[in-house]
C-alpha cells in the first residue's frame, strides 16, 4: 500500500509551529493540501508517533513551508526524530506566526482552525492569514525518492541527442533482464539509439526479444565517454519470454559477463538500492555523478 501511495507525485514541505514553550518544532511532509479558497483552508497530516505531535495538537498556528529543488538537505533533517532540527536553518516568524523556513518557494501561515484524529495520523485544519509565493521550482516527491524538476528538463533534452542511447533496467521479481550483446559473447542492458522516440524503440526491440513490459520512471542519466546520453528507465516484465538474454537474480548477477564497465556499475547500483527499495535517480557521467535522493522517514 506504501508503494501504491507513493505513485501519486507530491510536493514536499516543512510543517512548523512553536511549543507551548515557545520552541520551534517541525516536520518533514508530502501530506498537504488546500482544502478551500473561500475561505482560504489548507490541511497536513501529523502522525501520532512524531516527536512534536502534542505540540502540534495543541498549537493555535502553525506554518506550511514548500521547499525547493535545493533543500533536500532540510527535508531530510526535519524528517528525522532529532530534537534539534532548527540548529543551523535559517528561519523567522511573522507576528504571533509560526516558523517560516527561509529559501522556501512558497509559505503559508495559518491559523489552527481544527484538528481531527483519524488512523495513526491527526489531520489539522488551518486558516490561511498569510502567504507568499516565491521564486525557483519546488522539490518532488515520488515513490520513495525525491524529484527535480530542472533535472527532468535535463533528461528531456537529453532525449533528443543524436548521439545518445535509450535503455532499460527491466525487473522481474528480484531479477533483471540481461541481452546478449550484439557483438556477440558478453551481457548488457536493452540500448537502442537515442531520440525523441526511444522509448517507443526500446519497446519494439523488447519485445523482438520476447518480452512484453511496462515502463515507469527514469533511474540514470549519464554521458558517454566519446560523446552521447545514456538515459536509462525503470521497467517492469509483463509477460513473454525471453529471447537472446535471460532474467538474472540481482544478488547473483554476472558481472564478469558484462562487458561495459558503466553498465556492470549502473547494475551493482540497482542491486545495493533493491534491498532497500530506494531508487535514486543519478546524473552525471561514466566517471562520476550525483545521486538525487533521500528518503524521507518520519
Amino acid at each position: 500500500m506504501r508503494r501504491a501511495f507513493g505513485s501519486f507525485i507530491t510536493g514536499v514541505t516543512v510543517v512548523t509551529a512553536f511549543d507551548g514553550e515557545g520552541r520551534p518544532r517541525g516536520f518533514t511532509a508530502n501530506s498537504f493540501s488546500s482544502v478551500s479558497l473561500r475561505p482560504p483552508l489548507v490541511s497536513v497530516c501529523v502522525a501520532n508517533s512524531a516527536l512534536g505531535f502534542k505540540a502540534f495538537r495543541a498549537a493555535k498556528s502553525f506554518a506550511v513551508n514548500v521547499l525547493g529543488e535545493e533543500q533536500r538537505e532540510l527535508s531530510a533533517k526535519f524528517a528525522t526524530r532529532s530534537a534539534d532540527k532548527f540548529d543551523g536553518a535559517e528561519w523567522r516568524a511573522e507576528k504571533d506566526g509560526a516558523p517560516l523556513l527561509a529559501g522556501a518557494v512558497a509559505w503559508f501561515d495559518c491559523a489552527a482552525k481544527r484538528g481531527m484524529p483519524c488512523g495513526d495520523h491527526r489531520i489539522l485544519i488551518g486558516e490561511v492569514l498569510r502567504f507568499c509565493a516565491g521564486e525557483g521550482a519546488p522539490l518532488g516527491y515520488l515513490r520513495g525518492a525525491y524529484i527535480r524538476p530542472s533535472l527532468e528538463r535535463r533528461a528531456a533534452e537529453a532525449a533528443g541527442d543524436a548521439r545518445g542511447v535509450v535503455g532499460a533496467i527491466v525487473e522481474r521479481e528480484d531479477s533483471v533482464y540481461l541481452c546478449e550483446s550484439e557483438n556477440g559473447g558478453g551481457l548488457s542492458l536493452p540500448f537502442v539509439s537515442g531520440g525523441a522516440e526511444g522509448v517507443a524503440e526500446l519497446r519494439k526491440f523488447l519485445r523482438a526479444r520476447g518480452l512484453e513490459c511496462g515502463f515507469s520512471f527514469l533511474y540514470s542519466v549519464y554521458a558517454r565517454e566519446g560523446g552521447g546520453t545514456v538515459i536509462v528507465y525503470r521497467a517492469h516484465w509483463k509477460s513473454g519470454r525471453a529471447k537472446r538474454g535471460g532474467f538474472y537474480p540481482l544478488a547473483a548477477l554476472p558481472s564478469s559477463r558484462i562487458g561495459d564497465a558503466a553498465v556492470r556499475s549502473l547494475l551493482q547500483r540497482f542491486a545495493r538500492e533493491h534491498e532497500s527499495g530506494d531508487h535514486p535517480l543519478y546524473v552525471g557521467d561514466e566517471i562520476g555523478g550525483e545521486v538525487h535522493s533521500l528518503r524521507i522517514a518520519r
